[in-house]
């Protein structure tokens, strides 16, 4: 018994009329065309429709003299190189670093010290002149005063007025104490306040015929780096 297949295709007037023009003009009708595809595709199984492609081209070098050739961009990443560090002779930073509160203490304090400077060297100011045995006059920044509020609520409050007055009375009397730290490179110091509990320290700068109390407080509130202490 032989089967009868139905096959449909839904094309608009004019496409219709067109694709009948075609195979007008080629000697075919569709009913032939359909019985060639069916033909083929039994003969031949699916025919895929494939899109041709050029051949490709095999990239080759110019040999010109001078050309320019592009590099590995990443060849120095791709073997990193290990340094051996030798921790016993790696150089320690021990210079003191001040924070940003602490350097601003330290523009007024030099601003301070060249204002009395200059006022020194005027026809006004000999009476800010003083004599190399004079003790020198203590001023302060506004942040320490600032600072020194603290001690009033501290419980070791003599103990640090104590520490403070013999300071006082060292650094006026052009003595630097044994365990001052400079400041970076200028002329500022830092000196740890010797009193029971939390460490505490303070910060001055030296001029001529005075000396400017800079800052006072814990040492991670005054400086960058207390580690280096």
């Amino acid at each position: 018994m032989q089967k009868t297949y139905t096959f449909t295709i839904t094309l608009d007037e004019l496409d219709a009329r067109r694709a009948t023009e075609v195979l007008a003009e080629a000697g075919l009708t569709p009913e032939a065309v359909f019985g060639q595809l069916l033909e083929r595709t039994a003969r031949e199984g699916a025919i895929p429709i494939k899109k041709s492609r050029a051949p490709k081209k095999r990239r080759t070098e110019a040999e010109c003299p001078g050309l320019f050739k592009q590099g590995d961009l990443f060849a120095a990443f791709k073997t990193p190189k290990i340094v051996a560090v030798d921790d016993t002779t790696a150089p320690i930073d021990t210079t003191l670093h001040p924070s940003l509160p602490t350097i601003t203490s330290l523009q007024e304090a030099q601003a301070k010290l060249r204002w009395r400077a200059r006022e020194r060297e005027s026809d006004e100011g000999q009476a800010l002149l003083i004599e190399p045995t004079q003790a020198l006059e203590l001023l302060e920044t506004k942040q320490f005063r600032f600072d020194k509020s603290s001690i009033i609520d501290d419980p070791r409050r003599p103990a640090i007025i104590k520490a403070l007055e013999s300071l006082f009375t060292d650094i006026t009397t052009r003595q630097t104490p044994s365990d001052a730290h400079p400041i970076e490179q200028g002329d500022s110091l830092y000196v740890p306040i010797r009193v029971e509990g939390i460490p505490l320290g303070l910060i001055y700068q030296v001029g001529e015929g005075e000396i400017c109390l800079v800052r006072y407080g814990q040492p991670q509130d005054l400086l960058l780096n207390p580690e280096a202490l």
